[in-house]
């Protein structure tokens, strides 16, 4: 009997410690729900929501601190066919997004339910969006209009991270992001018709914005 009961200690012991460390060395996986909440439960409400532009996000703790990576990729494309009568021309539209972060991570316990992690990323966005003008002109050649602009967006972001445990291995999280950023942007005309009227434009700038906590990510922790 004293033998069980030893060993049972001894397993209740280790246990413990095991929890203990997991909570200071773990793998976390999260998953940008917002999209799915937006389209399943706004009730007839079409306004589209700020989100955080990272899909997928990554995380390791060691200890008193740990790193993060997010990433996220979106992509659009639409053709918009011409009539019958060539009165009206076909559009092609394409859009591209490209998100990417990398941090450190700081936290703290706010209670056995909640928890608290703060820190900063380095992050690189990438925008484009091109719309392709075709008409076919009297000799049945096609004539293309082409605008395009690109947007190169490189910083750092500050942010804090709650997040509410629904069980050891499962939580909910949401953050607000600081944005300190240069930005770069190119636009593009191109006439196939008229070569001599492409237009190219360059510019460079600052941009200092904050977001509110309105992603909801899904959690997985190892």
């Amino acid at each position: 009997m004293k033998q069980l009961l030893a060993i049972f200690l001894i397993m209740i012991s280790s246990s413990v410690a095991m929890q203990a460390q997991d909570t200071l060395n773990f793998t976390e996986i999260g998953l940008n729900a917002t999209p799915f909440v937006h389209q399943y439960l706004s009730f007839g409400n079409n306004d589209t929501p700020l989100s955080s532009p990272y899909i997928l996000t990554g995380e390791k703790r060691c200890g008193r601190f740990g790193g993060r990576v997010g990433i996220g990729l979106i992509s659009a494309n639409d053709l918009e066919k011409a009539d019958d009568d060539n009165t009206r021309p076909a559009i092609k539209t394409n859009e591209l997004t490209l998100a990417i972060r990398a941090g450190i991570v700081a936290y703290k316990n706010l209670s056995r339910r909640f928890s608290l992690k703060y820190g900063s990323d380095l992050f690189f966005q990438y925008d484009m969006t091109r719309s392709v003008t075709s008409t076919t002109g009297l000799f049945g050649e096609t004539q293309k209009v082409t605008i395009s602009d690109y947007t190169y967006e490189t910083g750092f972001s500050p942010f804090l991270f709650l997040q509410f445990h629904v069980t050891p291995q499962f939580s909910l999280g949401t953050e607000a992001l600081g944005r300190l950023s240069v930005l770069s942007t190119v636009s593009k005309e191109e006439n196939s018709q008229f070569p001599d009227f492409n237009d190219r434009q360059e510019s460079i700038g600052t941009r200092f914005a904050i977001s509110a906590p309105t992603s909801l990510f899904l959690i997985l922790r190892f």
